[in-house]
């Protein structure tokens, strides 16, 4: 029964809520330094995972 509810819970949140586009390209910047990334720093994605994260528990 807790899995049925934290599941419906998960399915309720906006991934997006309170993330900006400017955050994201900050975060993947600030990762990258001066040099420019083909792909999306794994740190990056982290760090904007912890925050929405830390807003659900928050």
């Amino acid at each position: 029964m807790l899995i049925y509810a934290i599941g419906k819970r998960l399915r309720q949140l906006d991934p997006f809520e309170g993330l900006e586009d400017e955050d994201i390209r900050t975060a993947i910047a600030n990762a990258n330094g001066t040099r420019p990334s083909l792909f999306v720093p794994e740190i990056s994605f982290d760090l904007l995972v912890k925050r929405q994260i830390a807003r659900y528990y928050g």
